[in-house]
């Protein structure tokens, strides 16, 4: 197989198209598409289009041999249902840069990538926005592969995660909590968007108490990963379109525990950031999980960011419900503090985060 200057992978055999010829020792063919592809672009570079069913984990593996083999640097992008966990993963593990939904995502990528890099934005403004934008890519990018690894059994690099905390601290500094927030919500959904979303208040949070940048820090890298234990929650409960029943919602509690449990094995990961991932769903009167943890064993950070976790579960939208505004989302918040589950005086303090999130 040549280097092509593109690699265009549909993941899912119900995206198969018409076969043109047959790689050796594989079931992997390039189709017709690529030369439809080629006609229909002014860039003169080639591009190779595969058919391929990734949830087959022997040819996903005979593939990722397959564009080593070609010592592959050009970009690789994978067509694959944002529903099929295993085609996601998979996409990830053959070395992915790219992974979209649709043929029309796809071609409009190609035809980005072809184009070469965006001019520099003419307002301050604009520049802004790209970089949040961007930041935010990034960072979905990094929780594909948290929850990549935690399914496949990897382990996490540490340094990425933290990367990717350090870009969303400076994008939330040079544009605003609200920013990120409205530019999360136009470009993820689901978990990812939740997530997304905590990081962001909590790193709005850490930054209006004034807090040191090491403990900013933590409450970013946290906040990417408190949710990666729901990588193993089943996805009918996980994409319920409603509400949870009371058995769901018991299976949906352990990813606090799937979570801290995958951590355990990184010596590189802090015990700070572990109970952020255990404990941020504890309440200060011992009725949250998984440990019932009461008042002061309750570390500080852990109650910044189960505000934050609170406050975002609360504003997102979910297939049952649409999000709360801002202010109503925050006067529930405050009621769950004068119920002693919250923290009444982080409370007050992320009154201030709740104005940032409108400005």
């Amino acid at each position: 197989m040549q280097n092509y200057d593109y690699v265009l992978v549909y993941a899912d055999p119900s995206h198969h198209r018409s076969y043109r010829d047959a790689l050796p020792d594989l079931d992997l063919r390039l189709t017709a598409a690529a030369e439809e592809f080629e006609r229909r672009s002014d860039d003169p570079r080639s591009l190779a289009v595969i058919d391929v069913d990734l949830c087959d984990a022997a040819v996903a593996a005979g593939l990722k041999r397959l564009l080593r083999a070609t010592n592959r640097v050009s970009p690789l992008i994978v067509v694959a249902d944002r529903r099929n966990r295993a085609a996601q993963v998979r996409a990830k593990a053959i070395g992915a840069s790219h992974v979209v939904a649709t043929s029309l995502e796809a071609e409009a990528l190609v035809r980005t990538l072809c184009s070469g890099t965006p001019p520099t934005p003419r307002y301050a403004r604009e520049r802004k926005a790209f970089t949040v934008q961007t930041t935010a890519r990034q960072a979905a990018g990094t929780l594909d592969m948290l929850f990549s690894n935690l399914l496949t059994g990897r382990r996490i690099d540490p340094d990425a995660v933290r990367e990717s905390g350090t870009r969303i601290v400076e994008a939330i500094g040079a544009s605003g909590v609200g920013a990120w927030l409205a530019s999360v919500r136009q470009h993820h959904t689901g978990t990812f968007q939740h997530c997304l979303l905590v990081t962001g208040l909590a790193i709005a949070f850490g930054r209006a108490r004034r807090l040191r940048a090491a403990d900013i820090q933590t409450l970013a890298t946290g906040g990417l990963l408190h949710d990666i234990g729901k990588a193993k929650i089943p996805l009918a409960i996980l994409d319920k379109p409603c509400g949870l029943d009371p058995d769901e919602f018991a299976v949906m509690k352990f990813h606090t525990v799937y979570g801290d449990s995958f951590l355990r094995d990184h010596t590189t990961v802090s015990p700070a950031i572990r109970s952020l991932v255990r404990h941020h769903h504890e309440y200060l009167d011992g009725s949250g999980y998984p440990d019932g943890l009461k008042g002061d064993a309750i570390p500080e950070l852990t109650r910044m960011l189960t505000i934050a976790d609170v406050m975002g579960a609360l504003v997102e939208d979910r297939a049952y419900r649409k999000g709360l505004p801002a202010a109503e989302a925050y006067a529930r918040i405050v009621a769950m503090a004068e119920a002693g589950k919250l923290d009444g005086a982080l409370v007050r303090a992320f009154a201030d985060v709740v104005k940032a999130m409108n400005a």
